[in-house]
């Protein structure tokens, strides 16, 4: 979900920032603000922006929006500018799919000077978004996709198989989640068990998760 429509977003930032953790907010932009920015000056280590299209029906189609806003743009830039400017590191996400396979994100790229890209081939998996697989698309189309960009910094591609069980997942409910098989389930509730007694089970791949 996003996480600027929780109304405790703010205790739950100060709670893990004294409990001395690095935090990293993952948004779809459209209802960041500077004012928001401000109040986490010295908290949040990173805030990370999925933008998949500058398109505003494409972002209505694929879900990036809120109630039917998708992103300004020229503001969002101007905010993440002052994010970094005061220390914050920015990254952005891009989940390619058919979608988008024909859009030109540079604009967005070079407008900031970002800490970090990342570029993810969208996944089907069972149990999670099967209404996704009209929009999946083969290695090769996400590819030369990603070849559009070979000259820009702070680049990070993660095709279909890079992303299989190399993502500790714990979900609102805080249950333990795995993708492995492109099928999604349940491990069990980490309000009930420990990390420790539930991670072997989920099938992580350590060498992709540390290389991530």
């Amino acid at each position: 979900g996003e996480p600027l429509i929780v109304p405790y977003l703010d205790r739950l930032i100060d709670y893990i920032n004294q409990s001395g953790m690095s935090v990293s907010v993952i948004i779809n932009g459209s209802l960041l603000t500077i004012d928001r920015v401000t109040k986490w000056i010295s908290k949040v280590d990173m805030i990370g922006v999925s933008i998949d299209s500058l398109n505003q029906t494409t972002n209505l189609l694929i879900g990036r929006n809120y109630r039917g806003t998708s992103i300004n743009l020229i503001k969002l830039i101007d905010t993440l500018n002052f994010a970094q400017r005061n220390n914050i590191l920015i990254k952005v996400n891009t989940v390619v799919s058919k979608m988008n396979l024909d859009e030109d994100m540079t604009e967005l790229y070079e407008s900031i000077n970002l800490d970090r890209i990342k570029l993810l081939q969208v996944r089907v998996n069972g149990n999670c978004n099967e209404r996704a697989a009209q929009y999946a698309m083969t290695n090769e189309e996400f590819k030369t996709y990603c070849n559009k960009y070979e000259n820009i910094k702070n680049l990070i591609i993660e095709s279909d198989e890079d992303i299989e069980s190399s993502y500790v997942i714990i979900d609102p409910h805080g249950d333990l989640i795995t993708n492995d098989n492109h099928n999604q389930r349940t491990i069990g509730s980490l309000l009930n068990h420990h990390l420790d007694d539930l991670i072997h089970q989920a099938n992580i791949n350590e060498t992709k998760f540390y290389q991530r």
